[in-house]
């Protein structure tokens, strides 16, 4: 398997992206639930950390760990209802259009960066 240091960065990438799909499928899923509280990743957080490949705190497990990914975040802040439900089914919608699409670029990137290997691959046999 490839295992480059690009190669890993797009793959921490597609996990985030896919448990955020998840999470936020999750919140539209449950919009009329009493009591539910949305839920996200701290996506921008973890990317930094991600891009930066260090350490922000000792106790932090490293990115390159394969223990290493994205926590779910139960989002306490706001409440949308009065039944406690924090949930405002446009704001998913559109986040969930906006990841959706991020997936995407990410996977044509990882589309593209395997097909360069075949072409060096492919080129060095001659």
């Amino acid at each position: 398997m490839v295992r480059g240091s690009t190669f890993r960065l797009l793959e921490q990438a597609l996990d985030v992206a896919s448990l955020r799909q998840r999470l936020l499928a999750d919140n539209i899923a449950n919009a009329e639930t009493p009591g539910y509280k949305r839920k996200d990743i701290a996506f921008s957080t973890h990317f930094r950390r991600a891009l930066a490949g260090k350490l922000t705190h000792p106790q932090h497990i490293p990115i390159n760990s394969p223990t290493a990914g994205p926590a779910a975040l139960v989002v306490q802040g706001t409440t949308a209802r009065n039944d406690g439900n924090n949930v405002d089914i446009e704001v998913e919608m559109a986040e969930l259009a906006k990841n959706t699409l991020y997936y995407q670029g990410l996977a044509r990137q990882v589309t593209q960066y395997l097909a360069n290997l075949r072409l060096v691959i492919s080129e060095g046999r001659r």
